[in-house]
């Protein structure tokens, strides 16, 4: 190999390491191989790396040796293998001798060793977040001391690869979209950088080489979380570098590159710049050198990804505001807003005269109707009325009496006989008139998604094992549970321990919502509200779970952190013992309230101790026990989660359980 075409190799493997897609391992490992091939003679390729990534020099100043396999670090951690050594340290996956488990310790770089305010600085910044814990943060151990080897850090060992390594392994997956993928992968980061940013700490260094995803894409691990940075901003102070640089240069915000006061905004500028290079295969900016990025940070606007709807792009553009100010508040808000679209209204026509044929039980269902669709946000706010059409007649409908909706939707409510089919897309809301009330649906689009609990989400319960699942068809369900007013119109009854037309009914038996179900199909058959093929069902448990998750793989479908659940849920820490009316907590991505707590809900499934996988589960085909998802007024935060589910007999009633519908093809 030419001096020419090594020197080109390896500044396109030092412009990926430079944009965040290589880890120094991955870089150095790179470099090795083409050296391998080539008797040219060259620089210490970290040392140029950094150069070239921060516009300064490392000056590596080894040890009078280098540690080797075998030893023992701290008299604690014996190395086994090394994983990879650059300008942020040498790292070394490692045998912990008191707990009998492997780790991973990284020694940090003899500037950072040989100057003790920095060390101080990386001491200070270890003291901060080491106590952190959450599912999708790669958990520190301790910082030790070695008699030789000096300061070193201990933390877990994640068993996957890089974020870019895996999105480009991965390829496209069957019947799951580039948007799908994405998001799928950036909530968990979400959620990881939300619980920090609550804890009042940045992390300053959010990049694809930073994140660790599992090779089946189901454990996401956001790692060195502050301490990269405050080791960076050391070596720039070291080095005497014109800039305290403490991230890298392509995911900076504006503000870091100002020098000013950080939130967690800045990773939230980060994380849009990850999103922005998954979905369009490019960073928003291509620039040389880090003068070059600071400009474009500071200065130059976010083009729009072509063949992406404007709603995604307009997010991008949110999450990429140079002023934080314009930002979202949360990163899991951006995330949600990544991956919800607003609603296509679909044209209707009104019916031409009332239907015929309507059972007798039907006197308490209004005549035929179509309401025409009304933006979430004027439902919302009490602002504008929505526009109610009878024959040629047309009156309006008071803003307490529209159907619930979501702050990013649109609803379309279809009643009479023009019957609705597939939805458009996650989360569209439709609403069907029965008498003087609006039940409004969200659609569940076909996807495929893991069943059950991951190994790695805390309280999880061995009847919780993750399981492959494929819904061919797409469904709608119930905004929220069935409230007591829905329940006195069709079966004529209350059983409700706690009354109020809004709150779910409870103290139902599986029985009982059954029948519920099989008459709603009749009622609305024969009134021509459902679709043809379409009927009223409780929901499968798959069909249940998927719904609550809303394309989440965490705990709960806003994120992993339970101190969050009150702003969802009504549980036992807020419930005072009760439950409450819908729709008072905030709802999932697809629309949906009370997903976590309040009743727990009937599952049409007979229960198992084993999840059904495979396409469109419906569970044993006989059993003594039906399952219940979701969790109650009475529960604890783990009874709440998405994957959460026990069992109780068919014809047993609870104060704490009641049901949700489903409109599901034969």
């Amino acid at each position: 190999m030419s001096n020419s075409d090594l020197s080109s190799r390896k500044r396109k493997l030092l412009d990926l390491f430079a944009k965040g897609l290589l880890t120094e391992a991955e870089l150095e490992a790179a470099l090795q191989s083409e050296l391998a091939s080539s008797s040219v003679v060259v620089t210490p390729v970290i040392a140029e790396a950094a150069s070239f990534s921060g516009g300064h020099t490392v000056v590596r100043r080894p040890a009078s040796r280098e540690p080797q396999r075998g030893e023992v670090l701290g008299g604690l951690f014996e190395l086994v293998e090394l994983i990879g050594r650059g300008a942020m340290g040498v790292v070394w996956k490692a045998r912990d001798l008191s707990g009998h488990r492997h780790v991973c310790v990284k020694l940090l770089p003899p500037e950072v060793q040989d100057d003790d305010v920095e060390l101080t600085r990386v001491r200070g910044m270890f003291d901060k977040v080491h106590a952190l814990q959450h599912e999708h943060l790669c958990p520190l151990y301790l910082m030790g001391n070695d008699p030789q080897y000096r300061a070193f850090l201990v933390m877990k060992l994640i068993d996957g690869v890089t974020l870019s390594s895996y999105w480009q392994k991965t390829g496209t997956a069957s019947g799951s979209s580039k948007l799908d993928r994405a998001t799928r992968l950036l909530r968990p980061i979400a959620a990881a950088l939300d619980y920090v940013h609550r804890q009042n700490l940045v992390h300053r260094d959010i990049k694809p080489a930073n994140v660790l995803v599992s090779l089946d894409g189901q454990n996401v691990q956001v790692v060195d979380l502050g301490l990269a940075a405050e080791i960076r901003s050391s070596l720039s102070r070291v080095s005497r570098s014109q800039r305290d640089i403490a991230g890298t240069a392509p995911y900076m915000a504006p503000e870091q590159w100002r020098g000013g006061m950080l939130d967690g905004r800045a990773d939230q500028y980060a994380l849009a710049n990850i999103a922005y290079l998954l979905l369009a295969g490019r960073l928003p900016f291509d620039c040389p050198n880090d003068v070059a990025w600071m400009h474009c940070a500071l200065n130059e606007s976010i083009g729009p990804i072509p063949n992406l709807t404007q709603s995604v792009n307009a997010a991008l553009q949110r999450g990429l505001a140079k002023s934080p100010e314009q930002r979202f508040p949360q990163c899991l808000d951006f995330v949600t807003a990544l991956a919800t679209e607003p609603v296509v209204v679909i044209p209707v026509t009104l019916p031409e005269s009332p239907g015929q044929g309507v059972p007798a039980k039907l006197d308490a269902i209004d005549s035929p109707e179509i309401v025409a669709a009304v933006s979430a946000e004027a439902a919302l706010s009490n602002v504008a009325p929505a526009v109610e059409m009878k024959g040629e007649k047309v009156s309006v409908v008071k803003p307490s009496e529209q159907p619930l909706v979501t702050s990013s939707n649109a609803v379309a409510v279809v009643a009479g006989k023009t019957r609705v089919g597939q939805g458009t897309r996650a989360g569209e809301i439709r609403s069907v008139r029965l008498h003087h009330l609006h039940i409004p649906l969200c659609w569940c689009p076909p996807g495929q998604f893991l069943m059950g609990s991951s190994e790695y989400e805390r309280s999880r319960q061995k009847v919780e094992t993750q399981v492959d699942v494929s819904l061919t068809d797409g469904f709608w369900i119930g905004q929220t549970a069935v409230i007591q007013e829905m329940y006195e119109v069709v079966m004529h009854s209350n059983p409700s321990a706690f009354r109020g037309n809004r709150r779910p009914v409870e103290q139902v038996s599986w029985e009982e919502a059954n029948q519920f179900c099989q008459q709603l199909t009749t009622y609305w058959t024969q009134f021509g509200v459902l679709p043809e093929g379409w009927r009223v069902s409780l929901p499968t448990e798959a069909q249940r779970e998927y719904a609550c998750r809303a394309g989440s793989m965490i705990a709960y479908s806003f994120g992993d952190d339970p101190d969050d659940l009150s702003h969802y849920a009504w549980t036992r820490a807020n419930s005072q013992g009760t439950t409450h009316e819908v729709a008072q907590k905030r709802p999932n991505s697809w629309g949906l309230y009370d997903c976590h707590g309040n009743v727990w809900e009937w599952c049409a499934d007979w229960w198992s101790d084993v999840l059904s996988g495979g396409m469109n589960p419906t569970g044993p085909a006989v059993g003594q026990q039906r399952s219940i998802r979701g969790g109650g007024f009475n529960s604890s935060a783990p009874g709440c989660r998405s994957s959460s589910r026990v069992e109780r007999k068919p014809e047993e009633r609870f104060n704490y359980l009641g049901f949700r519908i489903v409109w599901v093809q034969e």
